[in-house]
């Protein structure tokens, strides 16, 4: 069974509470509670707009062809960057293979060099009383220096067949007792090339 619930009666000699006249009234809390609610909404709306900057991931396509498009120019900048300096690094190669620009043994002077022992014995075949085998010798080693010479355009540096080619000269010079302005002038083309051998084995040319 349950229980049942009246309403109460208010006794007729029964008063409301009456107002604490020494608090603050009612009406002045109101400002109060509205700034503080102000407050706390400018706090609260910072807060959320700056969670929302944080993890923001630019997904339109303005946003995102922006950002690509930056992503290009800074990789194309250096991809510029690096094939400058191969270009450059390239180039200070090419300058330790040959020497110096004016330097005696850039290719082009070699050449004149080689030219020029071939005309020295065109010189000395016309004066010099040499044996068949020494010839051959002196024009197998022309051919050497002309080769050598080729290969030099290409950055090679073939010791051996500089080595043999100034070894065969500097030996019929040296058996067959050679003398003359034509001995003198064939010296000096032996002499330019076995300095350009030792600059080489001191690593001023040539590839290493």
């Amino acid at each position: 069974m349950c229980a049942r619930i009246y309403p109460a009666e208010r006794e007729p000699g029964a008063t409301r509470n009456s107002e604490n006249v020494s608090g603050t009234p009612r009406n002045a809390l109101l400002p109060r509670y509205a700034s503080v609610a102000s407050v706390w909404r400018k706090k609260s709306l910072a807060d959320s707009e700056g969670r929302e900057y944080k993890y923001r991931t630019f997904e339109t396509p303005r946003e995102a062809g922006a950002l690509t498009g930056a992503g290009d120019i800074m990789q194309h900048k250096f991809r510029g960057l690096a094939i400058i300096s191969a270009l450059a690094a390239f180039g200070v190669a090419g300058l330790a293979q040959y020497g110096p620009e004016d330097g005696p043994y850039r290719p082009e002077k070699i050449d004149a060099l080689i030219e020029q022992v071939h005309t020295d014995l065109n010189h000395g075949y016309g004066v010099w009383h040499v044996s068949e085998g020494d010839r051959k010798r002196l024009n197998h080693a022309g051919e050497q220096l002309r080769e050598f010479a080729k290969q030099w355009h290409k950055g090679k540096f073939d010791k051996d067949e500089l080595g043999d080619s100034i070894n065969a000269i500097q030996h019929v010079l040296d058996d067959n007792h050679l003398s003359g302005e034509e001995r003198d002038a064939l010296f000096a083309d032996v002499s330019q090339l076995t300095k350009m051998r030792e600059a080489y084995d001191r690593h001023e040319i040539g590839r290493w």
